[in-house]
């Protein structure tokens, strides 16, 4: 029990922090490329992070398999229904998308 409250307490003001910015109580400094939410890698949220993650991992397999360009397998993907919120974000700010690629 005291380790929790020792935990909590380290943390209370980075869990303070983060619930006013989703309550719109606080605005980031900074915010993702994409949305209004903080940054977490590469000036991306972390929803948008992961789904460009999602994008370069599944590169790999349609390239091995299909042999498609980087353009070519996003309108692909934009193309399917089953493609989620965060990856269309991505697809759809291409030039974004492809600063954020190219500052690597």
């Amino acid at each position: 029990m005291l380790k929790l409250i020792t935990d909590f307490d380290r943390k209370k003001n980075d869990i303070g922090r983060k619930l006013s910015y989703r309550l719109g109580i606080l605005k980031p400094e900074k915010t993702c490329l994409l949305c209004s939410r903080e940054p977490f890698r590469e000036g991306l949220c972390r929803y948008h992070y992961e789904a460009l993650e999602t994008l370069r991992k599944t590169y790999l397999e349609w390239n091995r398999r299909e042999g498609l360009t980087w353009s070519e397998y996003l309108d692909s993907i934009a193309k399917l229904k089953t493609t989620g919120k965060w990856i269309l974000d991505l697809v759809k700010n291409r030039d974004k998308l492809d600063n954020i690629l190219s500052s690597q």
